[in-house]
């Protein structure tokens, strides 16, 4: 995870320039947060390939919002 992208393994690669949604959680003591927070991030994926048998996929992130 980073800045703007973040990286996934996955069971199966997805398409490159497939739109995604995914939700990031932020548990309590991290960040020095007191509750739990989460994050809604919209993005693109923009590289999927194969490696060890492991299929990842990389994201650049669009938009986000705290919740």
């Amino acid at each position: 995870l980073s800045a703007s992208g973040a990286l996934f393994r996955l069971q199966k690669p997805l398409r490159e320039e497939s739109q995604i949604d995914f939700l990031l959680a932020i548990p309590a003591g991290t960040l020095d947060l007191s509750v739990t927070a989460a994050v809604h991030c919209s993005g693109r994926i923009v590289r999927s390939y194969w490696k060890h048998d492991q299929a990842f996929a990389a994201a650049v992130i669009d938009e986000y919002r705290f919740q």
